[in-house]
């Protein structure tokens, strides 16, 4: 071995005596027959049902005489730059016999005997203005299964004023991120718009 080789040599095991003990642990490997095919779960092993999925969806935002209101907190769109327009999704069951009747009516041919409606709206909003329009409507049957779909482009819809106290006023609450006020659930009533 020569004095460069020897050097070198030295100047190796000095550097690994001197670096802290930062070797990782063995990996273990009990019950694994391939390590290189782990799988990292973000999801817990007990997978929801789809009548369970469905119902995570949604966050319970107050109940009036027409309905109860859930709202999806993940459809909630803010405004982009250029814009103040945004929107949430909003799931109204549980509806009250008159509307229940009056979509059997229209419904019948393609829903069951005693079909459990619910809608599904998306509401947008101009923040700067304070309206609101309706730009998406679908009424589900009883199995969850879609008898109408009604989709209005943004540009087009016919934006109103929000009013004061009702359930547009508490989705346009939680679409912006504020605090629902008092005044909203005490006196959740439904705007007047065109029914289906």
């Amino acid at each position: 071995m020569t004095i460069k080789q020897l050097g070198v040599l030295t100047l190796t095991l000095a550097a690994f005596a001197t670096a802290p003990a930062e070797a990782a642990a063995p990996e273990d490997t009990t019950g694994i027959d391939a390590p290189g095919e782990w799988h990292i779960r973000m999801i817990p092993e007990e997978r929801l049902s789809p009548e369970e999925q469905e119902e995570a969806r949604w966050t319970p935002l107050l109940q009036n005489d027409i309905g109860t209101y859930d709202y999806e907190e993940s459809s909630i769109t803010h405004a982009v730059p250029g814009s103040d327009l945004i929107s949430i999704n909003l799931r109204i069951s549980a509806l009250n016999p008159q509307l229940r009747e009056k979509l059997k009516e229209r419904y019948a041919a393609t829903a069951s005997d005693l079909p459990a409606f619910h809608l599904e709206e998306t509401l947008a909003f101009h923040q700067e203005a304070g309206t609101y329009a309706i730009v998406h409507t679908k009424i589900f049957g009883e199995k969850n299964n879609l008898l109408d779909e009604k989709d209005v482009p943004s540009a087009n819809a016919n934006f109103q004023p929000i009013p004061p106290g009702s359930v547009v006023e508490a989705a346009y609450e939680k679409a912006a991120g504020l605090t629902i006020s008092q005044n909203t659930e005490a006196n959740a009533e439904t705007p007047d718009k065109e029914e289906e």
